[in-house]
Formats: C-alpha cells, structure tokens, sequence
C-alpha cells in the first residue's frame, strides 16, 4: 500500500480525527460554498460548540451570520409587510428576510425540531439561492432525527461530540491558501469517470439519493484545488468519500464485491470508439482494497447499525406527526384570548383588542414624535393575534379477541357497544373502528366510520373460533392508530381480550413466540402515548390479560359479564 494512502485513511486518535475532518470539510464549504451548500454539526451546546462557531466568523468574515430559531415566521425568512411601522408612518414599510441576504450564512439551532413546512421551505431557498449557506445544529437523539431533505442538501456533517477544549486549539485556517484555491478552483475540471466512481461507491453504501455524488464530485474538485493539484486525484476522492458519503451510508459494502468490479473493468476496458478522453483527463485508478478502507476509517459497523435504526424510527415518526386532542387555531374553533405577537401569513390580526392594547400611549407617543401625526401610533408590542382551540375527532379502536367459544358473545357486545357510541358520535366528535383477531392474524373489520347505517351492516355476521394472535392484534391497532395520527384524529385504543396468545405474527403456533411478540408491540404501543385500555372478558380475572396492561401502560378492567351498556360506559369514561 502507498504510503500516501496509509496517511489518508488512519488517524493518530478519533478526536484529532473530528477536528481534521472539521477543518477540511469547512475550507471546503468555504472554498466552493455555491455547490457545496453548508455543514452540519453534531453535538450539544457546549463552551466547544461556541468556540466553533467563532471560528468559523473568522474563516467566513465577508458573510452575514444569522441566527434563526425553530419557530421562525415567514415574514422574517422572505420579508413581508412591517405592521408596526406602516401604521406609524401611513405608508407600506418592508422589511428583508433572512433567506434574502447576499452571501449570508444561516445559524440553524435545534434543526431535529423542526416542522415540515420550515424544512422544505429552507430546502427551496437552497434550491434557488447559491448565495445561501448553513450551518445546522444537530443536537438529536434517537427519538428526534434531523430532516433527510435538510440533510440530503448540505454536503458535510461532522460530529464534534466526545472533544476535549483543549483541542479547539487546533482549530486553525489557512486563509492564504483557501483564497489561492477559491481562485484556482474554475479551472479544475469534474471528469465523467470521477463522477461514475463516486456513484459507484454510493450504490455500494446504500445511498439512494442523485444529490450524494454530485456533493462528493463538487467536494473533490474543492479538495483538488485545496491541495493545489491541476486536477482531481485520488486523493481527493477519498477525501470526498470520508467528508460526503461516510455520514449517509446504510450499509458496510462488501470487500468481494468491490474486487468482483474491480476485475470487471479490468477484463472489460472501455471502447475507445465509444469514450474518447484527453491523455490529461483523471482515470480514477484506487486499488478495491484501499477504497473500501477509506471507507471503513470513516465508518463502523456499529455506526451503520444506528444509523438504520434511526432511519426506522424516523418513518414511525413521520406515520405519528398528527395532531393531538387540541390544537392552536387561527381560524376556526373555541375563541381563546389574543396574545401579543408577530404577523405572518399564517396568523390573524385582532383589530380591536390592537387597538385597546395602543389606545393608552397615544398621548405619550404623540408628544415624543418629531412630526405632528393625526394617525394612531401602533408600536409592535401592541400587535395582538387572534387564536383559537380547535378539537380534533377521536377515534376508539375496539381490537376484540374472536378466537374460541365465547367469541361470539364477546362480538356481540362488542357490536351493541358500538353502536351505542356511534349513536352519541355526533354530539362528542367521534369514530369508532373495530379490528378482530382469529385463526392466524388479525383483520379490519370496520375502518374508521361515524355512520351507524354502514356499521350495521359491516358488523353483521362476523366469523369467529380459532387461534389467537395477540401480536397480530396488537400490531394492526398500532398502525391503524398511527395512520389515524396522520389524519389529524386523536385515536384511543380498548383490547377486550384474556391476555392469552398462541400465534406468532408469521402465524405459525407458539405461545413463547407469541408472548415475547405481545410484549415487545405493547411497549411500542406505550411508547407512542396512546390512550388505551384492556377489558378483561374473561370469567375470571387472568393474569395474562394484567401483564398486557401493565406492558402497555393502559388501565385494566375486568368485565366477566361485559353487556354493551357497560362496555360503551367504561371506554368513555377511561377515554375522556
């Protein structure tokens, strides 16, 4: 192996690593800031953090830095009408937004809390604005997971958790040599064939996006013109690899697959009839081997292992983004008392309680202004905005167990409960769904409905006997719960059931496979926050039937002789 390569691919420690990686991947954005885009950094708010941050003022002091906090209004990202001002001075007063500047750095904190709607309209500004740059703070966990979209933009990120203040001290720029390589970058040309390697590579990853190699190729031509090479070597490519591609990997390429296509192109040349190159184009010609150690110096398999995790967790995040029992509202439901803040296009102003907050100060503001005015002087801290508490609809779902000889019976208490809800469903805002589990899964019986015709008529007939799969039962009521989230429902979850499966998911049976599958489902289920209740139905209370509510955090109720009265009274008044 090259002695170069060796120094590239292994560092000293892993926190001179960080640093190194920190320095690099920031004189890289500084160097082509156009294409690149930004860096994100991972960490909590320390005293290193902030040394960080100005560092980076020094090494961008031409830029304007911008703070900007997770709840941010659209008239302060785009500019928009000053409210305050055009009142006081009879004419429209704009103002400049954030994401409007020239050569303006945006100081994005908490980034992982951010709604959807500011992550793509932060996602178009990159799209459209090349004078645009950020600097994210990612300060997730495992439960919050900063937006793919954000991330998917920005070419770097870098970790600088687990650093010690005294290394900040290492933290230093060559300002001559990033303004010679800032000029000397035009002129490095992106071969097609560094391109095709990069794309190769992230196929290998797991990376899907198209965004991926293209950041990787921008950043090896900043890395060329860094190093002050005519052009793209392969040391900057491997460059490339560990500053873009490292971070968005979902999987460890294999070593027999990397040699498999090495030998490929090697038994298979190009046709030269087909792929004309100048004797001055870049054949990227990286050993397999020393690639796919390029990669693992950045990566571990263990690193890969969060990763995926943290991919699942955030698709059950985006499937439980609905909304709550209420809601803030600016246009419809419960009037709730203004409060003094700032307009937008998404927020209303209450003319008269404005007017009242202003109506005192006018004497005051009159004898201190310059020039007589007639006109009321409304300064910003009079603006009131009018809100609203909107109550969203409630979902119950019954998820019944109809397997065995009194399954029937349980149904049709189950049917006369929900019947009687839905009957009361208009004046209380609700739903009601009802999942059976028997034989060998669980099925929707009735999707979410307030129609009593339609329940009637779905709910005649039912099957019953059988098997019992819990877990199934559990596992569709959890997503037909999260799907009810995404709709803005508020969903509540009753199980009229002993606590006793004998069928796994894959629905073969086991009552061992079973028990740990029901175990596992109700501690996702608590941990999602849904209301829930268990009825036990059986003769006599189970113990079963306890560890399931215990397991999912819900309320126990034992019901042996459950009529439909009953049923519909004790669901409501646990659900309320």
């Amino acid at each position: 192996m090259p002695k170069e390569y060796g120094q590239a691919l292994y560092e000293d420690d892993t926190q001179n690593a960080q640093i190194s990686m920190l320095i690099n991947g920031l004189s890289l954005v500084s160097i082509d800031h156009k294409n690149l885009r930004g860096i994100i950094l991972k960490g909590r708010p320390s005293p290193i953090r902030q040394k960080i941050f100005n560092s980076i003022k020094t090494l961008f002091a031409d830029y304007k830095f911008q703070k900007i906090h997770p709840q941010v209004l659209d008239s302060e990202l785009f500019g928009g009408l000053d409210f305050a001002r055009t009142f006081e001075t009879g004419r429209p007063v704009h103002t400049t937004g954030y994401l409007n500047h020239h050569k303006s750095i945006i100081l994005l904190s908490m980034a992982e809390r951010l709604e959807p709607s500011l992550v793509c309209k932060y996602s178009t500004a990159l799209d459209l604005n090349n004078d645009l740059s950020f600097l994210v703070s990612d300060e997730s966990t495992d439960e919050e997971i900063i937006s793919e979209a954000l991330q998917d933009r920005l070419a770097f990120s870098v970790s600088i958790e687990n650093l010690h203040y005294s290394q900040t001290k290492n933290l230093l720029f060559d300002l001559t040599k990033i303004q010679l390589a800032q000029d000397a970058l035009p002129s490095i040309l992106i071969d097609n064939n560094v391109i095709k390697k990069l794309t190769e590579v992230c196929v290998k990853l797991g990376i899907e996006s198209l965004r991926a190699p293209i950041l990787a190729s921008y950043a090896a031509r900043a890395s060329a013109a860094f190093s002050n090479n005519q052009k793209i070597m392969d040391q900057d490519i491997i460059t490339s690899i560990k500053l873009v591609l490292s971070h968005r990997a979902t999987k460890l390429p294999d070593e027999t697959d990397l040699t498999e296509d090495d030998n490929q192109q090697q038994t298979n040349p190009p046709d030269n009839n087909e792929t004309k190159l100048s004797d001055e184009s870049l054949e990227p010609t990286i050993p397999a081997e020393i690639l796919l150690d390029a990669i693992k110096s950045s990566l571990s398999p263990q690193v890969l292992k969060n990763l995926i995790d943290r991919s699942k967790n955030l698709k059950s995040q985006k499937n439980n983004s609905g909304s709550g029992k209420t809601k803030l509202s600016n246009r419809r439901g419960r009037p709730l008392p203004s409060r003094a803040g700032k307009l937008d296009n998404t927020k209303r102003l209450d003319i008269t309680e404005t007017l009242k907050s202003a109506a005192p100060w006018q004497t005051i503001r009159k004898k201190r202004s310059l020039k007589n005015c007639s006109r009321i002087i409304i300064r910003s801290e009079d603006i009131k905005i009018k809100r609203h508490e909107e109550q969203s609809d409630r979902l119950i779902i019954f998820t019944v167990d109809a397997s065995g000889t009194s399954a029937l019976g349980r149904l049709g208490e189950t049917k006369g409960a929900i019947e009687i809800l839905l009957s009361e469903a208009y004046a209380r805002r609700d739903q009601v769904a009802l999942i059976s589990f028997r034989g060998q899964t669980a099925q929707i019986e009735l999707p979410p409905t307030r129609s009593l015709v339609q329940t009637k008529k779905r709910l005649a007939g039912l099957p019953a006997g059988g098997g019992t799969p819990l877990a199934s039962g559990l596992s569709v009521s959890y997503n037909l719960a999260l799907q009810a989230k995404s709709r803005g429902l508020t969903p509540s979850l009753a199980f009229l059931t002993d606590g006793k499966g004998n069928i796994a998911l894959n629905g073969t049976p086991s009552r061992v496979i079973s028990a740990s599958e029901t175990k596992d489902l109700a501690q996702k289920i608590s941990s999602a926050k849904i209301p829930t209740i268990v009825i036990d139905i059986s003769n006599r209370p189970q113990s079963e039937a306890k560890d399931l509510a215990r397991n999912l955090m819900a309320t126990y109720l034992a019901l042996p002789r459950a009529d439909s009265r009953s049923l519909s009274t004790a669901v409501t008044a646990v659900m309320d």
